[in-house]
């Protein structure tokens, strides 16, 4: 007689509960994943500072101004955002 092999339990964060004791794990996201999600969470950042650097590459220099002041409001609305998380935590 043999012993079953060990089953690692699954991390009580990534069970979710269905109807009629059914229970399912959500596997744990790879690097790749979430770097996927952070791009299409932020593809309108990336198109404001991007599409103007295309442009300053190869139509003219002045548009580098506007893919400068893209980032610079991103970066100011990132900072605003990390501030307000933190301050909530206080």
């Amino acid at each position: 007689m043999s012993t079953p092999e060990p089953r690692p339990t699954p991390d009580p964060a990534q069970v979710q509960e269905h109807g009629g004791g059914q229970i399912t794990t959500r596997p744990t996201p790879t690097r790749i994943d979430l770097a996927a999600r952070w791009v299409r969470y932020h593809r309108a950042e990336l198109a404001g500072v991007a599409g103007p650097a295309v442009l300053a590459a190869t139509v003219s220099p002045w548009w580098a101004i506007g893919s400068g002041v893209a980032a610079l409001l991103w970066a100011v609305h990132e900072h605003r955002a990390r501030r307000g998380d933190n301050e909530e935590q206080s």
